[in-house]
């Protein structure tokens, strides 16, 4: 569970901004980071752990030196959640609806993008696959056969091969290849199975599959509220999975090819 605090005003606001994240941490979670404005420059800090780490962090100048980002640059590496939700909602909301028309304005935003700079973060290439055939479909492409090369060159250059890494926040062949369908399908086939038998197995017992995440020591705590965090965590990749399993027929059914159960 995610806990945001924000400041304005003329005291120093990193103390004011860190005593607030000390406040928030009954809510649990995996790391914390703040953002701070000064001078028309953004400064952003963050660690995994506990907030106290991340003041050891900021007492630290060196490594403040260090982790001094562009606020524009971490726009662009969480773009890709806003081109996911922009390929979800043109799939399944209908023109008149003013949800689409935002939608429309990001996937229209973002195609020059897509084009010319590489995918950012772990979403990166998932939100380009999710909008692909919206830009061909919607003439937000003007030249398709271009946006299709591009798509294969920027998703075979992002996926993630390693099983062994695909527990990290990387982006796996599933977002790029969700379905049969993707142009990056045909050359990937043997990386899409191993990533589908990869889901089967870390399937648990109990019939979910778990956080790649912990609160560390605050599980303990706030038992409630991680099991709430974790409960919907889990539902997520249930739904992400359980749809990249159904695509390629690997759920048990009249057209199956195997193999898992529904």
């Amino acid at each position: 569970m995610c806990g945001i605090i924000g400041f304005t005003g003329k005291l120093e606001a990193q103390e004011i901004l860190l005593e607030g994240l000390e406040k928030l941490e009954y809510r649990g979670y995996d790391s914390a980071g703040i953002s701070t404005i000064e001078n028309s420059k953004i400064t952003i800090t963050k660690d995994k752990g506990r907030v106290k780490n991340l003041s050891e962090l900021l007492k630290n100048s060196s490594y403040l030196v260090e982790s001094v980002k562009n606020f524009e640059k971490a726009k662009e590496e969480n773009a890709g959640v806003s081109n996911k939700v922009a390929g979800l909602i043109l799939a399944l909301c209908q023109p008149e609806d003013s949800l689409y028309q935002t939608a429309l304005k990001v996937a229209t935003c973002s195609f020059p993008q897509f084009m010319q700079e590489p995918p950012k973060g772990e979403n990166g290439v998932a939100g380009y696959a999710l909008l692909l055939s919206h830009w061909i479909r919607l003439g937000i492409a003007p030249e398709p056969e271009k946006a299709v090369k591009r798509m294969l060159e920027i998703g075979n250059a992002a996926i993630e091969r390693d099983p062994a890494k695909w527990g990290d926040y990387v982006p796996r062949p599933s977002g790029a290849i969700p379905t049969p369908e993707s142009p990056l399908y045909p050359m990937n086939r043997e990386i899409v199975e191993t990533e589908l038998d990869h889901v089967v197995d870390t399937l648990s017992k109990d019939g979910s599959w778990e956080p790649n995440w912990t609160w560390y020591n605050t599980i303990e705590c706030y038992p409630d509220a991680y099991a709430i965090s974790r409960n919907w965590w889990r539902s997520i990749k249930a739904i992400e999975y359980l749809s990249f399993l159904k695509a390629f027929g690997r759920l048990e059914g009249k057209n199956s090819q195997n193999k898992f159960p529904a």
